[in-house]
């Protein structure tokens, strides 16, 4: 009897050495594929939170080169007006003011162009090379503005498709009327 019962306690380790190798085979490859599962869940935070990131900085950084470029073409419109205003008593003179905003244009890549348009929305005087024929710029969005809107301040309007200084370019159109006796108004974009 006595060697009936080693027997079965040789028989039950080996049943159960199979068991706990298999169990411990088991835990660890668990254990290898739940920390494979973690390790990749936190690589893919950390680049959702990195694009996150760049984004939010990319969004930053245009809204300043936007605000610079409003900026730099307020300034331009302010020396239009002023050249304008100067000009008003004695008449405007289309080309010199034509020269002084080519001049304006060349010093501000971003800038697409200057336009200065009379109130019935016929271009008299611009930054490019010539002034097209035929063209009316009376059916804008930036003309229904200051007609409702008659203050003089910056207008940014939406974005539009070119059809003057390079056909078919899009910009936004930066527009302050002028509050003159002709009611002409300046433009750029």
């Amino acid at each position: 009897m006595k060697l009936k019962r080693r027997s079965d306690r040789a028989i039950a380790l080996n049943r159960s050495l199979p068991r706990s190798i298999a169990l411990a085979g088991l835990v660890l490859t668990l254990a290898v594929i739940g920390l494979n599962l973690w390790t990749m869940r936190e690589a893919w935070r950390d680049t959702i939170i990195q694009a996150e990131q760049m984004a939010e900085n990319l969004s930053v950084s245009q809204a300043r080169q936007a605000d610079d470029t409003i900026l730099q073409t307020e300034l331009s419109l302010r020396q239009v007006q002023h050249q304008l205003m100067s000009q008003m008593a004695t008449g405007v003179d289309n080309a010199a003011l034509s020269h002084t905003m080519q001049e304006l244009a060349s010093r501000l890549p971003q800038l697409h162009g200057l336009f200065y348009y009379s109130a019935d929305g016929k271009w008299l005087a611009t930054s490019a090379a010539h002034i097209p024929k035929g063209i009316n710029n009376a059916d804008r969005e930036y003309f229904h503005f200051h007609r409702v809107n008659p203050r003089d301040s910056v207008h940014i309007g939406p974005v539009l498709r070119s059809w003057g200084a390079r056909p078919g370019r899009r910009g936004a159109g930066v527009r302050r009327a002028e509050d003159a006796v002709d009611a002409t108004d300046a433009a750029a974009r």
